[in-house]
C-alpha cells in the first residue's frame, strides 16, 4: 500500500498537522487539542473516498459485482463503442499466454488510454462533490455549519490536504495531492491527475481476472449495439481496472473505516432506549409537539446503527480472521465472551459469559473494563475486515495498567493480522507497550523467546505516534511526530514531566516534615 499524508491548518483547535497515517497510528496529547478533531476528521474523509455504508460492500454492472468503495456517477457512465474496442484488444493481448499456476515476470502492465478516460471522469466527479464532503464532515461532527470547526472565527479557512504517492503505479514522479478548503458557506475539493501520465499495475493483476480469462479470450470486437453481455462484461473490466487504480491512488482511504467514540460504553447500555424513543417520536410527529431531539454526532450515530445492525437484519461481515481476533481479546483479556442475543421486539441485546459460568451477565451489570471492550470485539467479529481501518478513542479507559499493556500488545496483534488501527490516548502506560513492540522487532526473533507479545513485534515502519502540543502564539496546538528512542526508553510524550513534579512534590512535602520534626524536638 503507498504512503499517505494527512495535512491540516486551522481545524478545530489545531493550528497546523502533518500526519504520515501507518499501520499503527496512535495520538496522544492533553485533552482539547485536537485528537479526536483529527481523528474524526480521518473518518469523514474515508467516508467520502471509501464507502458510505458497510453493508453494501458490492454493486453490479449487468451480472459482474463491483466493489463499492466508489459512489460518483461516472463509474456508471456507458464506454464508447471506441474505447471499447481498445479495451478488449488490451485486454486479450495482456491475457493471451497467461497460465495458471505460473510464475510471471514482476513488470509493470501498461494500461489502455480509455483506462485515463475512465480516471480522470472519476477525478471530476471528485471534485464537484466538494458539498458532499463538507457535509460529512459536519455530520461526523455533528455541527450545522463550518464555522463551527475552523479555529478563530468564520472569517478563516480550513485547510486539509491529503498528499499520496502515484508512483508505484504510474509515470508521475510527483505526489498527488486532493486539497480541500472549507470556510463558511463554501468549500472547495481540487485534485488533478495529468493527462499525460501513463497508468500501470505490478503483474498481480492476473489473479484480479483469473476467473475471466477464458470470457476475455473469447471476446469480439465486433459489436453489434444489442450486444448487451459483451457491453457489461467490458465495463465491468473497464471500471475493475480503474477501481484497482483509484485504490492504489487512494491508499488506505479505499477502505471502509469504523470508530469506536470515547462514550462507546454509554451507548451500548442505552441504545435500545436511544432508539426506542428516536422511533416513538417520529411515530407521533404531526400529532402532538414533539420536543425537539438532540443531534447526534456522526460518529455517534454510525456507531448506533452498527448496534442495531447486529440485529440479524442485515448481513454483517464474519470471517475466520475477525471470529479468531475476537476470540483472542476475549481470552486475554475479558475472561469470558461477548454475546448478541435477538429479541422479539428486533433490538440485539449484549451480554457476558464469564468463562466457566453457564448464565451470561447482562452487560450492563458487567465491569467497565468488560463494557469498555465490548465493542471492540462486537466490531472485530462482525464488521472490520482486512486492510480496513479501526478508530479507537481511549481504548484504556476503565483498564488496570496491567491490562493497559495486554491491550497494546492485542492492537498490536490486529495490526499484524492486516487491520489498521488509529487510536487517541492518555495512557502511558499504552505508549511505553507500543514503544516495546517496535523496539523488539530490533532484535533477531532466536532471541525473542520468553518476551511478552514476541509473536506481535511492530516495524518501525508501521508505527507512528503524533503529539498534539498546545501552542499560546497562534492559541491552538500543533502536531509532532515523537520517535521510539532506544536510548531513554520508548516514547517521550510530556507524561514523565507530572510523574516528575510528582516526586518534587512528594520529596518536598518530605524535606518539610523533616524540618518541622527537627524543630519540635528541639
Amino acid at each position: 500500500m503507498n504512503s499517505i499524508k494527512l495535512s491540516v491548518a486551522n481545524f478545530g483547535p489545531i493550528v497546523e498537522a502533518e500526519v504520515d497515517l501507518r499501520p499503527l497510528t496512535v495520538f496522544v496529547g492533553p485533552s482539547n487539542t485536537g485528537k479526536s478533531y483529527l481523528a474524526i476528521l480521518i473518518y469523514a474523509l474515508h467516508r467520502f473516498f471509501g464507502g458510505r455504508d458497510f453493508r453494501y460492500r458490492h454493486q453490479k454492472i449487468g451480472n459482474y459485482p463491483i466493489s463499492l468503495y466508489r459512489r460518483f456517477p461516472a463509474r456508471r457512465q456507458r464506454m464508447s463503442k471506441k474505447n471499447i474496442e481498445i479495451l478488449i484488444d488490451w485486454a486479450k493481448h495482456t491475457f493471451a499466454d497467461y497460465k495458471s499456476g505460473e510464475s510471471h515476470t514482476a513488470l509493470p502492465i501498461f494500461l489502455p488510454r480509455p483506462i485515463n478516460s475512465l480516471i480522470n471522469s472519476i477525478f471530476t466527479e471528485i471534485t464537484e462533490s466538494n458539498a458532499y464532503l463538507d457535509e460529512e464532515i459536519r455530520r461526523c461532527f455533528g455541527v450545522g455549519n463550518a464555522s463551527q470547526l475552523i479555529r478563530h472565527s468564520a472569517s478563516d479557512c480550513a485547510h486539509i490536504t491529503l498528499q499520496t504517492d502515484i508512483s508505484r503505479i504510474s509515470s508521475a514522479d510527483t505526489p498527488l495531492d486532493f486539497d480541500f478548503s472549507m470556510k463558511q458557506g463554501y468549500s472547495q475539493l481540487s485534485a488533478m491527475l495529468p493527462s499525460d501520465i501513463t497508468l500501470q499495475l505490478e503483474n498481480n493483476i492476473y489473479k484480479f481476472f483469473e476467473k475471466d480469462i477464458e470470457h476475455i479470450r473469447g471476446l469480439s470486437t465486433n459489436l453489434v449495439q444489442d450486444d448487451s453481455e459483451v457491453w457489461n462484461f467490458t465495463a465491468y473490466l473497464g471500471y475493475k481496472l480503474a477501481e484497482t487504480v483509484m485504490h492504489n491512488i487512494l491508499g488506505p482511504f479505499s477502505q471502509f473505516a469504523f470508530y469506536l467514540p470515547a462514550d462507546r460504553a454509554g451507548v451500548m447500555h442505552s441504545h435500545r432506549a436511544v432508539v426506542g424513543t428516536l422511533v416513538e417520536r417520529a411515530a407521533m410527529a404531526g400529532i402532538r409537539r414533539v420536543t425537539q431531539v438532540p443531534q447526534l454526532s456522526g460518529v455517534l450515530a454510525d456507531f448506533l446503527e452498527h448496534l442495531i445492525a447486529l440485529d440479524g437484519t442485515y448481513r454483517t461481515r464474519k470471517d475466520k480472521l475477525g471470529e479468531q481476533l475476537a476470540q483472542r481479546l476475549e481470552r486475554e483479556i475479558l475472561d469470558g465472551s461477548v454475546q448478541t442475543e435477538h429479541s422479539e421486539a428486533g433490538y440485539p441485546s449484549f451480554t457476558y459469559l464469564p468463562k466457566r459460568w453457564k448464565q451470561p451477565l447482562p452487560l450492563m451489570n458487567t465491569s467497565s473494563m468488560v463494557s469498555e471492550l465490548a465493542p471492540i470485539a462486537l466490531y472485530l467479529r462482525h464488521f472490520v475486515g482486512r486492510e480496513d481501518i479501526l478508530i479507537i478513542e481511549e481504548p484504556e479507559s476503565h483498564l488496570h495498567p496491567a491490562m493497559q499493556a495486554i491491550l497494546a500488545r492485542q492492537i498490536a496483534h490486529f495490526v499484524n493480522a492486516g487491520i489498521r488501527v488509529i487510536v487517541t490516548t492518555h495512557s502511558e502506560w499504552l505508549l511505553d507497550q507500543f514503544a516495546n513492540m517496535v523496539r523488539l522487532s530490533s532484535l533477531p526473533e532466536r532471541k525473542r523467546h520468553g518476551i511478552k507479545g514476541a509473536e506481535d513485534a511492530l516495524r518501525p515502519d508501521q508505527f507512528g505516534a503524533w503529539l498534539f502540543r498546545p501552542k499560546k502564539r497562534p492559541k491552538g496546538s500543533v502536531v509532532e511526530e515523537i520517535i521510539v528512542n532506544s536510548d531513554n526508553g520508548g516514547l517521550i510524550s510530556g507524561y514523565e514531566s507530572v510523574a516528575e513534579e510528582l516526586y518534587n512534590t512528594w520529596s518536598e512535602i518530605g524535606n518539610r516534615v523533616a524540618d518541622d520534626g527537627a524543630e519540635q524536638a528541639k
